[in-house]
C-alpha cells in the first residue's frame, strides 16, 4: 500500500514539474545563431538560419551521442523531408556539440548525406537560449514569432504533425 501511494505522489510530482517547465518553456522566444555551418547532401558552408513560418526544431545538445542521434534522423529523414517541403513548416536540425567534437560531428554529419539541411552551431549561441535540459524539450514547434507552441517528437506527436 505504501509502495503505490510513494508512486502516485512522485508521479504526480513528476507531471507537476513538467507541467511547470513546459509553461515556462512556452513563454520563451527561441532565437536561432546568426552563423551555422550548414551541411546538406555530404556538402558543408557557413550560412544562416533563416525559416519562414512555423519551424519544427530538432536540436541536439552537447554530450549527446552524435552517431546515435543521427541513427534517429535518418529513421526519421522521410517525415522530415515531408515537414520541411511543406508551406505550412520548415525543419531545423541542430547540432550544437561541444568544441572537442565540432569535428567528429561535421564528419559523422557530411558522411550521412541527409537531403534535408543539418546545422551546427559551431559558436554555440543556441544555447543561450532558456531550453529546458530533459531532451523531451528538444524536440519543438515554433509558431511565426519564434515561441514554443508544442513539444515533443513529431514521429509520435499528432499535434505537430496538424
Amino acid at each position: 500500500m505504501l509502495l503505490s501511494f510513494l508512486m502516485f505522489f512522485f508521479s504526480c510530482e513528476d507531471n507537476r514539474y513538467l507541467k511547470n517547465l513546459l509553461t515556462s518553456f512556452e513563454k520563451e522566444t527561441i532565437a536561432f545563431p546568426k552563423r551555422v555551418l550548414k551541411v546538406e547532401n555530404g556538402k558543408s558552408g557557413i550560412s544562416t538560419i533563416q525559416p519562414e513560418g512555423k519551424t519544427l526544431v530538432i536540436f541536439f545538445a552537447p554530450k549527446e551521442c552524435t552517431s546515435c542521434a543521427l541513427s534517429h534522423l535518418k529513421q526519421s529523414e522521410s517525415i522530415l523531408e515531408m515537414f520541411d517541403s511543406s508551406p505550412a513548416a520548415s525543419v531545423v536540425v541542430l547540432f550544437v556539440p561541444d568544441d572537442e567534437d565540432f569535428e567528429e560531428t561535421v564528419q559523422l554529419v557530411s558522411k550521412e548525406s541527409f537531403s534535408i539541411p543539418v546545422y551546427v552551431d559551431f559558436e554555440r549561441c543556441f544555447l543561450d537560449n532558456k531550453i529546458p535540459e530533459d531532451i523531451r524539450f528538444h524536440s519543438f514547434l515554433l509558431d511565426e514569432d519564434g515561441h514554443p507552441v508544442v513539444v515533443g517528437n513529431p514521429i509520435s506527436s499528432e499535434r505537430i504533425r496538424d
